[in-house]
């Protein structure tokens, strides 16, 4: 087994050129040459050409990169890391550019989502591809259920798609009318949530596949998110408005119209405030009666690119 890497002090730079190198959080850095960086480096990964991601594995032991060579059509390769020594357990070859890659919870397998419309499912003992799975355009996503069992992917031929990893098989299929932006299990993955290009949020069934509530904004969706407790869903549109339904009844609870568009909007980990990035600046509400709580507006030479709670 390999050596277990202690996450909390470990942070990976992402350089996005050819070479990965996380830092020691916790050695002192006023005279390493590199202490504007957090820390002294650990180790570095050298893929060989432009990296599009890096991503820990569930345990932080392994680290996957991947890169599609912007110089030849179809180089692209996913390669996993030993952290501990930096060596290359496995290197993947999908075929096709690479829209994005995960592990799967055991961290035994990840998944590879290609612009040819496929899912591709790889050993990582083994280097083998164990399946595939088609949609019929781009998927933008895919993610796994906790089990490892299903694999629950979204794409740009409208639809969202669950599957059974062992045979391949398609176990639903839910239709949107325009390219879907995203889709999420609840927290006890009982349901799915699916937004769209279309300004379509629906809830789904997993188990049945069946319909549970649907509501539509007036323009596409950005993003949408469950709340920690799953009963409610918040959803971010290019109407200029965020708004928080009842994931069960459907119903409104409230409906924020906005001067510009928002980027997106988090709740924090008890769901009793709602964090948004409006585009410039920072705004939060109360997660149960949408009353604002506070208004931050960065200087003029500040451009917010994401908001984030620290975790407790």
């Amino acid at each position: 087994r390999r050596p277990q890497r202690n996450a909390t002090r470990l942070t990976p730079l992402l350089t996005f050129v050819s070479a990965v190198t996380f830092f020691d959080q916790t050695e002192p850095t006023s005279t390493h040459p590199d202490s504007q960086l957090g820390g002294a480096p650990v180790q570095t990964f050298n893929h060989g050409s432009t990296i599009n991601r890096a991503t820990w594995s569930p345990n932080g032991d392994l680290l996957m990169t991947w890169m599609n060579d912007p110089n030849f059509v179809g180089i692209t390769t996913v390669k996993i890391w030993d952290v501990a020594d930096g060596s290359t357990v496995q290197t993947f070859n999908p075929g096709y550019s690479i829209v994005t890659a995960a592990w799967s919870p055991d961290q035994t397998r990840i998944l590879i989502a290609t612009s040819d419309g496929k899912i591709q499912i790889w050993d990582i003992e083994s280097g083998e591809k164990l399946q595939e799975m088609s949609h019929d355009d781009v998927p933008w996503g895919a993610t796994w259920v906790s089990a490892g069992d299903q694999i629950l992917s979204w794409s740009a031929d409208s639809t969202a798609r669950l599957w059974d990893v062992e045979t391949g098989q398609q176990i639903h299929k839910w239709q949107h009318e325009g390219q879907v932006g995203g889709a999420l299990f609840n927290p006890d993955e009982h349901r799915v949530l699916t937004w769209s290009a279309d300004g379509a949020v629906v809830v789904w069934e997993r188990g049945s596949g069946q319909e549970v509530i649907r509501y539509k904004h007036d323009d596409w969706v950005i993003r949408a998110h469950w709340s920690p407790d799953g009963n409610r869903i918040v959803s971010i549109s290019a109407d200029n408005t965020i708004r928080v339904t009842n994931s069960t009844t459907g119903n409104l609870i409230y409906n924020f119209q906005l001067d510009e568009r928002p980027v997106d909007a988090v709740w924090n980990e008890d769901g009793s405030v709602l964090l948004a990035n409006l585009n410039g600046f920072v705004r939060a509400w109360n997660g149960t009666t949408g009353q604002e709580i506070y208004d931050i507006t960065p200087p003029n030479t500040v451009t917010i690119s994401d908001v984030q709670w620290l975790p407790s």
